[in-house]
């Protein structure tokens, strides 16, 4: 499967597979670069990442990549809750506390009764839950979706209050329509600030 290759500085983190021949124009890696200091939380505040989904995009999947760890601590990553978002839309309380890849999905728990889905760090906006219990019959229900991005809105993060020293990378896997290596735009990651 050939590829193009396009995260040089004019394109800012993007990765995109098969624009220039169009095999699989459209699906991008997008790349959202998160320091210490714009993770450091004292309030759970929801920040913006200055990176933009456009209306018609859907997005498939999202994972972390933890640089530095910060024990205890956990990060929400979704849409801009004061846009009509949902700010643990794509991932819900993720550890931060180990480095490495962090890919959410369900977390199956064996209990006497059961073997059963007791959590969730895959956003309702990626995946449909529910929660079983340690009754024979209820394992819960998980399945994975897309989120068709139906208006332009900006992605956010949420770090946990008291998150000091934790750094990571945001990855979104995304469907981009009509992309192709003549209209590709460049996506800046902008300031990080407090959502509003």
């Amino acid at each position: 499967m050939r590829f193009t290759n396009f995260t040089n500085l004019a394109l800012n983190g993007w990765l995109g597979f098969g624009p220039a021949t169009k095999e699989h124009a459209g699906l991008a890696i997008v790349k959202l670069p998160v320091s210490a200091a714009d993770a450091a939380n004292t309030t759970a505040t929801e920040k913006t990442t200055g990176f933009t989904l456009q209306a018609g995009w859907v997005v498939l999947d999202a994972w972390l990549y933890v640089n530095v760890a910060d024990a205890t601590e956990t990060v929400s990553v979704g849409t801009n809750s004061h846009d009509s978002g949902t700010a643990n839309g794509f991932i819900a309380d993720a550890s931060l506390g180990s480095t490495g890849y962090v890919f959410p999905g369900p977390t199956t728990t064996a209990g006497g009764n059961e073997t059963y889905l007791s959590a969730n760090t895959c956003g309702s906006l990626l995946s449909t839950y529910v929660a079983g219990t340690n009754t024979s019959g209820d394992h819960g229900i998980f399945i994975r979706k897309p989120y068709p991005v139906t208006a332009d809105i900006e992605v956010t993060f949420t770090t946990s209050n008291g998150t000091d020293t934790g750094a990571f990378d945001i990855y979104l896997l995304v469907l981009t329509a009509g992309m192709s290596s003549d209209s590709i735009t460049t996506y800046n990651t902008g300031t990080i600030s407090t959502a509003s």
